[in-house]
């Protein structure tokens, strides 16, 4: 029974990460129907180092690791977002009074976050004991068993 309390300090944790942060923050306006509208270098300085921390992120974590074992996954994610913004493009193309901005946009942010869930996925599947042959169902129930 201490899945709860687990959860509960892991999800405090993480909430106190700026990106989340401003996620949540910028929900809970959207929700409260605030027409909040922040000067333009105030706005500028938050994406600025919103990007950094994402960046700097991403460079800490690849620093160590070998050039060989990084292009192959690269590739095929570049590839992957490519195609994935193509078909959207298509498929919210089709949309009657959907402009083809709004649509490649949109194609845009979808493509670029189901590759990065991919790969954070496949990063975090080879650090845990599961069995990943292909064809074999993971549970809730199976992951819980092994992990207490």
């Amino acid at each position: 029974m201490s899945v709860l309390p687990e959860f509960l300090a892991l999800f405090v944790q993480q909430l106190q990460k700026p990106t989340l942060a401003f996620l949540l923050g910028g929900m809970l306006l959207a929700a409260l129907g605030s027409r909040l509208e922040l000067p333009d270098p105030i706005y500028q300085f938050i994406v600025l180092v919103l990007l950094l921390k994402i960046g700097m992120g991403a460079g800490m974590a690849l620093r160590d690791a070998q050039p060989a074992d990084i292009v192959l996954p690269a590739l095929a994610a570049a590839v992957l977002g490519v195609l994935i913004v193509l078909l959207g493009r298509i498929t919210l193309g089709a949309l009657p009074r959907l402009p083809r901005a709004d649509t490649i946009a949109t194609a845009g942010l979808f493509g670029a976050v189901s590759v990065s869930t991919l790969a954070a996925a496949m990063v975090i599947m080879e650090k845990r004991p599961w069995d990943m042959r292909p064809g074999r169902p993971l549970s809730i129930r199976s992951w819980i068993s092994r992990r207490f």
